[in-house]
């Protein structure tokens, strides 16, 4: 890991934090306090000590682990984002109005998977690009379908003939729903931890974007 990287995750270290913290409390009453030439050398000795003792902070056992847990802390914080980015897709879903009984069943299927998925993400403090990308997929083809399907009620009104038959873009969108459903059950059911490493490599560069 570059210098630079080390460094802007130790600074947000809460080891840094307590440091700069007490340093600067030293200057700000050695400025108050003081007179003449001290007033000018211990603030300056104070910043030299800030500097010292944080570099040897930096490239200690202590510092690697404080950089760690900056890392992780960002990490945590990241895959929490991205499951509540998900959990606002299913909830778009779960707001749609269908009347269809057989495509409303279907989404009442996916709302159940996704809804457990997305239990599972949060337990675990993980998630599946797979998954997450079926979820978003779903909130697709639902809307598609309802546009769709609000075409073909205006050509039905004004008697326009459209080549495509709306009952196989329903069978279509129906094959689709349930087939991204089970892509969901089958990363769940897989359990998130034990993700393929190809999926592994999808987070971490989602994290790093």
């Amino acid at each position: 890991m570059k210098i630079k990287k080390l460094l802007h995750y130790y600074l947000r270290s809460k080891a840094n934090i307590f440091l700069f913290v007490l340093f600067s409390a030293a200057i700000i009453i050695s400025v108050l306090l003081l007179q003449g030439l001290l007033r000018i050398l211990i603030p300056l000795g104070c910043v030299f000590a800030y500097l010292t003792t944080s570099s040897l902070i930096l490239f200690s056992r202590r510092g690697a682990q404080e950089i760690v847990n900056v890392k992780d802390e960002d990490r945590s914080r990241n895959i929490a984002q991205t499951i509540t980015q998900y959990e606002k897709i299913r909830e778009r879903v779960s707001f749609l109005r269908i009347g269809d009984t057989e495509v409303q069943k279907a989404i009442e299927y996916f709302l159940l998977i996704s809804g457990s998925y997305l239990e599972k993400c949060r337990e675990l403090k993980t998630y599946s690009p797979t998954a997450n990308h079926a979820i978003d997929e779903v909130l697709t083809i639902c809307q598609l379908y309802l546009e769709e399907l609000d075409e073909s009620a205006t050509e039905k009104r004004y008697t326009i003939n459209d080549n495509e038959d709306f009952t196989d873009y329903k069978q279509k969108t129906l094959k689709n729903i349930k087939a991204l459903t089970r892509t969901i059950k089958e990363k769940m059911t897989e359990d998130l931890v034990g993700l393929s490493r190809q999926d592994q490599f999808k987070i971490i560069k989602e994290l790093k974007e």
